[in-house]
């Protein structure tokens, strides 16, 4: 049987952007949404159902840093506190997370350069 257009779709790649557009030096993404989630339990039944508590979002991304530099501050946002805003652009959406940044690890290498690892806590801004 012959594929049909959809039985073979195009994946497109997502972006993270900041104020000033996007960000060239990302490779790797990671965002994850928490919401507190509990398992309820009574001495009858358990489990009884649930409750939801705190949301939390954490971010985490790789960047390669060429000779120019760094793209963003990222190390004196840490050392600083300060708040930023990003759009999380995903295939059929875009999302606005505002976040700090809590801890950036660089890493120095032979053969691959140098990269930053940079991770946030935050909140969705809607």
């Amino acid at each position: 049987m012959p594929l049909a257009p959809n039985d073979f779709q195009f994946f497109p790649k997502g972006e993270i952007a900041t104020g000033g557009g996007s960000l060239e030096q990302v490779t790797n993404l990671s965002v994850t949404t928490r919401n507190g989630l509990k398992t309820r339990h009574s001495l009858r039944r358990s489990p009884s159902g649930f409750s939801l508590g705190n949301q939390e979002v954490s971010v985490s991304f790789q960047a390669e840093i060429p000779e120019s530099g760094s793209e963003e501050p990222w190390f004196n946002n840490l050392r600083t506190g300060e708040r930023r805003t990003a759009r999380i652009k995903i295939p059929g959406e875009i999302r606005e997370l505002l976040f700090v940044v809590g801890e950036e690890e660089i890493t120095l290498s032979m053969e691959d350069g140098v990269t930053a690892r940079i991770q946030g806590q935050g909140a969705w801004a809607t």
